[in-house]
């Protein structure tokens, strides 16, 4: 929830720190079993996100068809409808 708040209001900063901090909660909490990959591959999109020039139509498509794909992914649906254009 906080990951989607963060990213709406442009609050790129304090998303990061939620997303290392969310990470590091990963890497030492056990017995999280399939929830440790969904969560694994959501931080990995969304890093990409911030990383990426979503002004371009092709580095847009590329993440949205990475999301497709995952197997196992968390919070697909929000991810994308903020990577689909807006014209579609």
């Amino acid at each position: 929830m906080l990951l989607r708040i963060y990213y709406e209001l442009g609050e790129y900063m304090a998303l990061e720190s939620h997303l290392d901090s969310f990470r590091n909660f990963l890497r030492r909490r056990a017995g999280l079993g399939y929830h440790r990959e969904n969560y694994a591959n959501l931080l990995k999109i969304v890093k990409k996100m911030l990383r990426s020039d979503l002004r371009k139509r092709n580095v847009r498509a590329a993440l949205l068809e990475e999301a497709s794909q995952m197997r196992a992914l968390a919070e697909r649906e929000w991810l994308i409808s903020v990577l689909r254009p807006s014209g579609d």
